[in-house]
């Protein structure tokens, strides 16, 4: 199974995970919308995965500039899933909590660790 998991914001968190194996994982900055519309674009048009995963918006009271930033970021993601009928899936950032041991152990740091926790919750639940 080869699974795309992005942990959004500011700061956007990404791991490639394939059976099993990280292929990759990074940090990147989305202060500029369009290089991570740009982005999430050709990833979910011409990448080749069985899942996208993105950890959810989970928020209460009034939302700051950023909350809103991560909220239109996690609907571009499921609107564009949606047209390019690639499966999609949101998780609470609770989902990752029990992987991100494991995530550090693969030496990936700071958002990035984030999305990988996010991809071995979602492999470990979905594992055939």
């Amino acid at each position: 199974m080869r699974i795309l998991s992005i942990d959004p914001g500011m700061t956007v968190g990404v791991a490639i995970l394939s059976d099993g194996n990280l292929i990759n994982a990074w940090d990147f900055s989305a202060t500029h919308p369009l290089s991570f519309y740009k982005w999430v674009y050709s990833e979910v048009v011409e990448g080749d995965y069985d899942m996208i995963v993105v950890e959810d918006y989970v928020g209460a009271g009034s939302m700051s500039k950023v909350a809103g930033h991560t909220i239109r970021q996690i609907g571009f993601i499921e609107g564009l899933c949606l047209l390019e009928e690639q499966p999609f899936v949101r998780q609470s950032p609770s989902t990752r909590t029990p992987f991100i041991k494991r995530a550090e152990d693969l030496g990936v740091k700071n958002h990035a660790k984030h999305a990988l926790a996010h991809a071995l919750a979602y492999e470990r639940k979905h594992h055939d």
